[in-house]
């Protein structure tokens, strides 16, 4: 498999097979922090992830999720797949950036 990799602002990495971008990576490590649980909730998604030492849950709404183009199944499923950008308050796949997928 051939990856192109794209580095924009932000400390982000886009990486595109065929044209399509597959995931988010943060090039910068303080900018996304791992996911480490998820939870459905009446109204969203609790999502539990870690801030340094600290466990931080904020709750998204499944309207949220979805314009921010992620799979609600998978994320409830697969917690440790993605990240989180407190600065842009944005949950991303990030585990594209790790070499489970090589």
């Amino acid at each position: 498999m051939i990856w192109n990799h794209l580095v924009f602002r932000h400390s982000y990495s886009i990486f595109v097979l065929r044209g399509l971008p597959l995931s988010i990576c943060a090039t910068n490590k303080h900018s996304m922090e791992q996911i480490i649980r998820t939870y459905k909730s009446l109204h969203g998604v609790d999502v539990t992830y870690l801030l340094g030492t600290t466990t931080v849950t904020h709750q998204f709404s499944f309207e949220d999720l979805i314009t921010m183009g992620i799979n609600v199944s998978d994320l409830l499923h697969h917690p440790d797949y993605y990240g989180y950008d407190p600065l842009m308050h944005r949950i991303n796949r990030t585990d594209f950036c790790t070499n489970h997928h090589e």
